[in-house]
């Protein structure tokens, strides 16, 4: 006999794959077949009511090391099913062709099938590589094996030699098997290192049955029949704490990341929270080398988790319910979080463990990311519903009966409500990740929750609207979402909070070309369910992109995918690699991209011209060619104009007249301020000395050329918008302050660097300050801008959210508030914010 390929099959199947590059893939396919085979005698031992399998607790063995001629094997023995002479002609030595493609194996499932009761049986082949794989670890393989006959006799022991892959099989008849099974001896290639323990200590997480692995160094391995493997690296779980099996469904539960398996094996693919193993007629599709989950069903998933709850709120409680696992899950099950928080709070014994206290889940609810509101349109608001919900579940008890009257008016939160109030970043589906975008009152928002929770419309805007968010006109009859606009929104990822809530044009494009739709219908079901797209989707539907403008569009300027961003800008260099490419004019690449949607980043001064490779030098920041540009008119000082000369080998009239051209007025016709300026090529400095310099600024006494990044920092109203305080203003002591603790240094050194820079400052109103005290002098409740001033009034809601922030009693922060000089509001019975929104519904 002879190792055979059925040659059509292979090539169809190794056609592209590197299935070669893996040489783990080996000892994957020895221990797969090792399950299958031992999954097939029990299921023949059932069908003829013989009982379950008695015989050794590890029913399969790996074993290492030097056999008698000093070469080095990895061997495998299960006490299986076994193989015949028919098994090993039909199937065994014919790569390509599985097992269970055999006519007798078919014939011997439909006996199952009818059986009463039926007999399950499923293997893992999928494609028939296996004595193929052994191959790639092997120059000789040995057989030793036995069969256990459909009649529940043992057949002849067989022993096969193959010595390579090409070369005809030795079967040898050892007489009358005593023990059904098989081993397989690999001897391993000269300069082979794959470790079986190790290979299958990282791969098998789930082992139907009992296993073990040996080395000759006398490591050692086991597996417990369909217990959990903590010591894979891939499953990680942070407190140590050992997984929780729910029976019923086979789902574990874990503090940390868990693995989707395919048969209890690692496939790449992981899920936050739990372990989930795929087997039977859910058995993913997986690549030809076995190492990655193509697809699986999630809807399957979704469900069993759904089903696997009891256990989640029972004894894997204890991880389960704390804010870490419930905020870590959630972008990956929206659902199944909601679910767990609603059968919690039906248990007046469970909280949820989260700072500062633990949280009476059936009075307050959970919220994903609670605290997180910089998203959300009226933050403070949002952050006083927060504390609230803790008040009225007693997590303040200082309120006392106040609070207490409160109790049915206060909204309590649902871990979904993150979706609607952007709390928390992510949620993914089909392995795709999905961001979140802040909501506004749009039809957008309300797709886009769909997208992220798949609820009915009506659902979704009858939530928002008991949030307090606002929601449009007739909102409850708009047509339900479908694949192109989840397929829209998932292109255009997500949205600012400031920016305007309309799709980009190539988005829409490219999502009707991938659905294969036309641009018609696309802006018919945008137009039915009021959903904004930029302007110039007009002049698409009038007229198609064209050939050059899709040239413009790809990353390759070669009209083809992969495309830009339309979410991002299109910088100046790529624009102007793009009209070198077609020999346009920065005007026309520029018009051209805008009409598709893209936001260009370009010097208006540059748009006329077709620019060659020496203005793209010269106008580069570095003079390098490539990005960052100079901004419009920025002036070109001696020491650039000298370098640029040297860079271009042309003369400096030609340089002054392709500057000049190109709108930088050049050296020496600009203020001498800012050419010293210019070669610290940093902007935000530029800017702080322009802002510095002009007129009505007298006390000024420091050079352009000693500005800092600190001096930026230092001047600052709002660093992240470069907003700086006015040049008359005073500035606050508490502006002074903060920045000395932030950066180790005397204030009287703050100070002086102010004047420096002409400013004056207000003197320290409030005493000696802790370093504590600034959440409680800062308005917003995080340490920052702005600041309050003293004698400003306080609510005791105000107190209650320092007090959450600062992790300190509210007591202790009301007398910190009387040593600054606060006043406190207790005189309102009308205190808790009863939801999120400004929206009464």
């Amino acid at each position: 006999m002879k190792f055979e390929l059925d040659d059509a099959r292979v090539r169809d199947l190794l056609m592209g794959e590197r299935l070669y590059g893996d040489p783990a893939l080996a000892v994957r396919e020895l221990y797969q077949n090792a399950v299958d085979a031992c999954r097939h005698l029990d299921a023949r031992r059932e069908y003829l009511r013989v009982g379950a399998h008695e015989g050794a607790e590890k029913r399969i063995r790996f074993s290492e090391g030097l056999d008698a001629d000093g070469a080095r094997y990895l061997e495998c023995s299960d006490s299986g099913v076994g193989m015949g002479l028919r098994e090993l002609e039909q199937a065994f030595s014919r790569a390509g062709i599985r097992s269970t493609d055999r006519a007798d194996f078919l014939e011997e499932l439909e006996d199952y099938r009818h059986a009463d009761p039926p007999v399950s049986l499923w293997t893992n082949s999928q494609f028939g590589v296996g004595v193929l794989s052994y191959f790639m670890l092997a120059t000789r393989v040995d057989i030793t094996t036995t069969l256990y006959e459909r009649n529940g006799s043992l057949g002849r022991q067989l022993r096969v030699v193959i010595p390579n892959q090409g070369a005809e099989f030795e079967i040898h008849d050892d007489g009358p098997g005593t023990q059904q099974g098989t081993t397989i001896r690999l001897r391993l290639k000269p300069g082979v290192s794959v470790s079986g323990l190790s290979t299958l200590r990282d791969l098998v997480i789930l082992c139907p049955f009992g296993m073990t692995a040996d080395d000759d160094k006398g490591l050692r391995h086991e597996w417990g029949a369909g217990d959990v493997n903590i010591s894979s690296r891939h499953v990680r779980t942070r407190s140590g704490s050992s997984p929780v099996e729910d029976e019923a469904t086979g789902i574990w539960w874990v503090d940390g990341w868990g693995p989707v398996l395919s048969d209890g094996i690692w496939a790449e693919s992981f899920l936050y929270g739990a372990i989930i193993n795929l087997t039977g007629d859910q058995l993913p599709k997986l690549t030809i080398d076995r190492r990655r989950i193509l697809e699986f069903d999630e809807a399957y998933c979704d469900r069993v988790t759904l089903e696997a709850i009891p256990t989640a709120i029972g004894a894997a409680w204890q991880f389960v319910g704390t804010q870490f696992w419930l905020d870590s899950a959630f972008p990956f099950n929206p659902a199944l979080v909601d679910a767990i928080v609603e059968s919690a709070s039906e248990r007046a014994d469970l909280v949820i463990q989260q700072k500062p206290k633990p949280l009476n889940v059936a009075v307050a609810g959970y919220l994903v990311g609670d605290g997180d509101f910089d998203r959300v349109a009226e933050p403070m608001r949002a952050a006083g519903w927060s504390m609230s919900r803790r008040i009225v579940a007693g997590a303040h008890p200082r309120f006392g009966n106040r609070a207490s009257n409160m109790v049915a008016g206060v909204v309590r939160a649902s871990p979904t409500d993150a979706v609607f109030l952007a709390t928390a970043q992510t949620t993914s589906s089909m392995l795709t990740i999905q961001e979140i975008s802040p909501w506004d009152a749009d039809a957008t928002a309300i797709y886009d929750a769909e997208r992220h929770l798949r609820w009915p419309i009506d659902r979704v805007v009858s939530r928002a609207r008991v949030l307090g968010l606002p929601v449009p006109a007739e909102a409850e009859s708009l047509p339900p979402s479908n694949d192109f606009i989840r397929a829209l929104l998932n292109r255009n990822s997500s949205w600012n909070v400031d920016e305007p809530r309309e799709f980009k044009a190539f988005d829409v494009i490219l999502t009707a070309w991938d659905l294969q739709l036309p641009f018609e219908e696309a802006d018919e079901i945008l137009r039915t369910r009021k959903l904004e797209v930029q302007p110039t989707w007009r002049s698409i539907l009038d007229a198609p992109p064209t050939p050059f403008e899709l040239v413009w569009a790809s990353k390759n300027a070669d009209g083809v995918a992969p495309w830009r961003l339309a979410k991002s800008a299109v910088s100046m260099d790529a624009v102007f690699r793009a009209s070198m490419v077609l020999q346009s004019t920065v005007g026309e690449v520029t018009a051209g991209l805008r009409r598709l949607g893209f936001r260009v980043d370009v010097n208006s001064d540059y748009e006329p011209f077709e620019l060659d490779h020496v203005d793209l030098l010269l106008v580069s920041r570095d003079l390098d060619g490539l990005a960052p540009f100079l901004e419009r008119a920025y002036p070109i000082s001696k020491k650039r104009l000298e370098k640029s000369v040297s860079q271009t080998d042309h003369s400096e009239d030609e340089v002054r007249r392709r500057f000049g051209r190109l709108g930088h007025p050049v050296w020496p016709e600009i203020p001498e301020t800012l050419s010293r300026i210019d070669g610290r090529r940093d902007q935000d400095i530029a800017r702080l000395a322009e802002h510095l310099h002009d007129e009505g600024n007298p006390r000024l006494t420091i050079e352009p050329m000693s500005l800092t990044r600190e001096d930026v920092s230092l001047a600052a109203l709002d660093y992240v918008r470069r907003i700086f305080w006015p040049r008359s203003s005073e500035i606050p002591y508490l502006h002074v302050w903060s920045r000395a603790k932030e950066w180790g240094r005397p204030e009287k050194k703050v100070v002086r660097r102010l004047e420096r820079l002409g400013y004056t400052t207000a003197p320290n109103p409030f005493g000696k300050l802790k370093s504590r005290d600034r959440a409680l002098l800062n308005r917003g409740g995080n340490g920052g801008s702005p600041w309050r001033a003293l004698g400003d009034t306080l609510s005791l809601l105000e107190v209650a959210l320092v007090s959450q922030s600062s992790g300190r009693s509210m007591k202790k922060v009301l007398v910190d508030a009387q040593r600054l000089g606060l006043l406190i509001d207790a005189s309102s019975d009308d205190f808790l914010v009863v939801r999120p929104g400004p929206v009464t519904p």
